[in-house]
């Protein structure tokens, strides 16, 4: 499938959401095609400093992720989990 400025943008919007509603502490991410998947990069508080966390994300899923709820709730599934390292916001919950 090819990438439009629009589907990077898209994919910016919906990983920021996601993470937003994770709650981190405190983070900064990049979004990136490759061949055949996303790349999420992500640093983010941890208990002692900052962590960096590389994701793969599948291009079907993220492009379904657009629009379609299941498909959001799963990538939101994998982030929590390959992010469980990082600090969530006090008083917050997943």
């Amino acid at each position: 499938m090819a990438m439009t400025s629009s589907d990077l943008i898209q994919a910016r919007l919906l990983i920021s959401n996601i993470l937003d509603e994770l709650a981190l502490d405190a983070y900064l991410f990049e979004i990136e095609p490759r061949d055949g998947h996303w790349e999420l990069k992500v640093e983010c508080a941890v208990e002692e400093g900052w962590g960096s966390y590389r994701l793969a994300l599948e291009e079907r899923q993220l492009h379904a992720g657009f629009n379609g709820e299941t498909a959001r709730n799963t990538l939101q599934e994998q982030c929590r989990q390959g992010l469980k390292e990082c600090r969530k916001n006090v008083g917050e919950t997943e």
